[in-house]
C-alpha cells in the first residue's frame, strides 16, 4: 500500500488507539501531517500538553511513524530505541533535565539532513528548474563568483559545497593562486562534487566535515563560502564560532540565502494540497528554518551575523522564474518531499490547468548573499 493511501493514523504501523490519541492531541490528525515533522519535538509537545513525562518508548513510536511516512520501510518501533538513546545523550550530555529551548534536536536534524542529501538527486532537480527558467541570464553562481573580493593568492573553504556547482560553472575563472577546500556533511554529495570537478584543471581538496566542528587550524583561511546551507545548521552559534576561529583576521564570510517569501507563488500552489500549511502561521521543516522569523534568511541574517562579525553587507541578486510547463515544477516539489505521489498528481493537473488558462507561471525570487568581515578586512576595497 502506498503512503498516500493511508487516511487514518491507526492504519500506520506501530500506531494503536492510544498513540493515535496522543498524536491528535498535538495537532496531528492524519498521516500526512507526519511528513517533515521532528519526532523529538512532537514528544516534547506531548509532554507539555499533558503535563507529564511520557515513557520514552512513545518517542520511539513517533520516530518510526515519521520515518515510515518519509518513505522508509515499516519497522518495529523498538528498532529505533538505540538511536533515540544516543540522540538524547547528544541533546543533554550531562544527564540534567532538559529545558525546552525551542531549538531543534541536533542529532535528529543531522540524521535527517544526511538522509535528505545522501546524494545530489534532490538538489539537481531544484537546480534544473532554476537553470532552465530563470530570467537573470547571468546565472547565480557566476554572480556569486563576481562578488568574491579576495586576493590572487589565498585559501578558500566552502562549507556545504553540495555537488560543487559554484566551482564547476566558474572553473575557467579560478585564479591559479587560490587554494580551494570543498566540504560537505554528506559523503555522497561530496563524492559527486569530486566527480563533477575531476577535470576542472585546478587542484581541489575535498573533505567530509560538519560546519559546527571544522577540522582546521586557527586562522588559516582568507574566505569561507556558505551558500544556501546555514538555514540547515541546527546550532549556528557553533558554526559562527568555528568560522571566526579558522578565518584570518582579514577574512570574509560569504553566505547566500533567500527571503522568507522566496518563491511564495509556488508555496501557494503547493499549499492547496497541504491544508495544514496554509493557515498563515510560521512553518519550518525538519531540516531548515529559512521560513521562520528567527531563521537564516534575508530578513534575519544580518542581525544574526552582526553578533559575530564587525561588518555585514547584503548583496541582492535580482531574478524570477517563468515556467511554461508543469513537469519541472512537479519534479521540484517531489524533491522537497512535501507531497506524496497522489497529491503530486493532483498538483500537476492543477498547474497544467493554470498554464492552459493563463500561460507560463511567474514565480518571484528573493535571493541575496551576506558578506561578513572582521575588523581588518580590506581586500578589493578602494
Amino acid at each position: 500500500m502506498e503512503r498516500n493511501q493511508y487516511t487514518e493514523l491507526e492504519q500506520l504501523p506501530n500506531i494503536g488507539p492510544a498513540i493515535a490519541g496522543n498524536l491528535r492531541r498535538i495537532g496531528i490528525a492524519v498521516p500526512h501531517d507526519l511528513v517533515g515533522r521532528d519526532p523529538y519535538g512532537m514528544y516534547d509537545d506531548l509532554c507539555q500538553a499533558t503535563g507529564t513525562r511520557h515513557d520514552p518508548c512513545v518517542l520511539d513510536v513517533f520516530i518510526a511513524a515519521v520515518r515510515f511516512m518519509a518513505g522508509e520501510p515499516a519497522t518495529p518501533w523498538w528498532a529505533y530505541t538505540a538511536e533515540r538513546k544516543a540522540a538524547l545523550v547528544s541533546r543533554n550530555p550531562h544527564g540534567r533535565k532538559a529545558k525546552d529551548t525551542g531549538m531543534p534536536n541536533i542529532a535528529y536534524v543531522q540524521s535527517a539532513l544526511q538522509h535528505h542529501y545522501q546524494n545530489a538527486s534532490r538538489l539537481d532537480a531544484r537546480i534544473h528548474l532554476h537553470a532552465k527558467y530563470s530570467t537573470n541570464q547571468q546565472g547565480f553562481h557566476a554572480w556569486v563568483f563576481e562578488c568574491l573580493r579576495l586576493p590572487s593568492t589565498c585559501r578558500v573553504l566552502e562549507v556545504g559545497c553540495g555537488s560543487g556547482r559554484l566551482w564547476l560553472e566558474n572553473r575557467h575563472r579560478l585564479p591559479a593562486g587560490w587554494d580551494l577546500t570543498l566540504s560537505d556533511l554528506s559523503a555522497g554529495m561530496l563524492g559527486e562534487a569530486q566527480q563533477h570537478l575531476s577535470d576542472c584543471g585546478h587542484p581541489l581538496q575535498f573533505l567530509v566535515s560538519d560546519a559546527q566542528a571544522l577540522p582546521f587550524a586557527d586562522h588559516c583561511f582568507e574566505a569561507i563560502i556558505a551558500n544556501h546551507m546555514l538555514y540547515h545548521v541546527p546550532n549556528r552559534a557553533a558554526a559562527y564560532r568555528e568560522f571566526r576561529r579558522v578565518l584570518k583576521s582579514s577574512g570574509r564570510l560569504y553566505a547566500a540565502t533567500i527571503s522568507r517569501s522566496n518563491m511564495h507563488e509556488l508555496d501557494e500552489l503547493v499549499n492547496v494540497f497541504r491544508p495544514s500549511h496554509s493557515q498563515g502561521h510560521e512553518t519550518g521543516s525538519r531540516i531548515s528554518d529559512r521560513r521562520l522569523s528567527t531563521g537564516f534568511n534575508l530578513e534575519h541574517g544580518a542581525s544574526e551575523l552582526a553578533q559575530w562579525f564587525s561588518s555585514v553587507t547584503l548583496h541582492r541578486y535580482d531574478d524570477a522564474l517563468v515556467v511554461p510547463e508543469a513537469e519541472p515544477l512537479v519534479e521540484y516539489v517531489r524533491s522537497t518531499g512535501y507531497l506524496q505521489e497522489d497529491a503530486l498528481a493532483k498538483f500537476q493537473r492543477h498547474v497544467e490547468a493554470i498554464i492552459e488558462r493563463h500561460g507560463p507561471i511567474r514565480i518571484s525570487k528573493a535571493i541575496g548573499m551576506f558578506e561578513a568581515s572582521q575588523p581588518s578586512a580590506s581586500y578589493g576595497e578602494g
